[in-house]
């Protein structure tokens, strides 16, 4: 092979590349001026305008130009092997009979790439730590890859063949991704625990007017209920926990088979029966310090009936404060470890290893 016809294949591989990611970059660059001369018109400086209609929009735009990209890579895989064939055999008849098997190969991959992408990238966007505002979405999409890149040779084979028409392409995408959410859901559900019983336990301390901004809410909360969500998903990270939610994403193809739309139904049971032991287990949690401020206000209703005169409320809040901190002083390692033998066992329900 000349050093000419070298500078040839890269020039045809550049060629390729602008062709395949031509439709979907023309795309981007249309919907940011649109969104840009919309922001600039009416003054809206809002992030997720910014970058969910673009998402939006590439989305859809790679569900109807996939078939063009399939084609194109093909075209070009074939004139790759033709000429690598062709220079090992000398014989361009022989090298036609191997292109469809290396095309078969390299578009089966990349569709079973693309296919656990989708579920991954889309539970991961939500899971506790990964999913957080203040991790960068190129981290997280960076990391989404590499993982769909490391599971590809393990479940490429549960992919299923690439489909005819762009309307079974989309339903594929979209089962993979409603069941990528619903994972993620559902391990977010389990930090909600120490969430909910945080809020509780800050209503019950005359903190309820403590508020900071949650990340991982998008709002205001409670501080106590913020830091009872922090301390969660340090405990997710410091116990190993964050390994069970990535096998339990990765165990996800033998529970939901690829290509199979989920059953939105069971979908739903499923996440109203955890939710309902989530919001139990953040009752039962809070409790001591229900039941402590139910007797605290029962005292205080009795003495402010034995002295009307006297300023309930400004002096019994202190004491209050103080009270509800040494109780979560002293409750704390209990919380934490309840917490943790709950979110185990729930991690555990997605796995399909017996052993563990």
């Amino acid at each position: 092979m000349t050093p000419l016809e070298v500078i040839d294949i890269g020039r045809d591989g550049l060629w390729t590349l602008i062709v395949v990611a031509a439709p979907l970059m023309a795309v981007a660059l249309v919907v940011g001026l649109i969104i840009a001369l919309f922001q600039a018109l009416t003054q809206i400086q809002e992030m997720t305008l910014t970058f969910v209609p673009k998402i939006l929009a590439m989305f859809f735009t790679l569900m109807a130009v996939l078939p063009f990209m399939y084609t194109t890579l093909s075209d070009y895989t074939e004139r790759l092997t033709e000429r690598i064939v062709y220079e090992s055999d000398g014989s361009e008849g022989e090298s036609r009979m191997e292109v469809p098997y290396l095309e078969q190969f390299v578009v089966g991959e990349v569709w079973a790439f693309i296919m656990i992408f989708v579920r991954m990238g889309a539970g991961i966007m939500i899971l506790p730590g990964f999913g957080e505002g203040y991790v960068s979405p190129r981290v997280r999409l960076l990391f989404a890859l590499m993982t769909a890149l490391v599971l590809t040779p393990v479940f490429g084979n549960a992919m299923p063949t690439i489909p005819g028409s762009p309307i079974t392409l989309g339903i594929y995408v979209l089962a993979e991704a409603i069941t990528g959410i619903f994972m993620g859901l559902m391990v977010r559900f389990i930090v909600a625990v120490l969430h909910v019983a945080g809020t509780l336990i800050s209503f019950q301390s005359a903190l309820a007017l403590a508020t900071v901004f949650d990340n991982s809410q998008g709002g205001q909360t409670t501080i106590i209920g913020n830091f009872m969500t922090i301390a969660s998903v340090v405990l997710f990270f410091t116990l190993d926990l964050h390994h069970l939610m990535l096998m339990g994403l990765a165990d996800s193809y033998t529970l939901f088979i690829p290509g199979q739309f989920p059953i939105v139904g069971d979908f739903a049971n499923a996440s109203a029966r955890l939710f309902q032991d989530v919001f139990t287990l953040g009752v039962q949690l809070a409790a001591p310090h229900i039941v402590i401020s139910l007797i605290f206000y029962l005292g205080s209703g009795i003495l402010a009936r034995l002295m009307p005169t006297f300023q309930v409320f400004f002096v019994l809040i202190p004491p209050q404060i103080l009270i509800s901190f040494f109780l979560l002083f002293a409750l704390f390692s209990t919380i934490m470890l309840t917490y943790v033998g709950f979110a185990e066992e729930i991690l555990l329900g997605f796995l399909d290893r017996p052993g563990l």
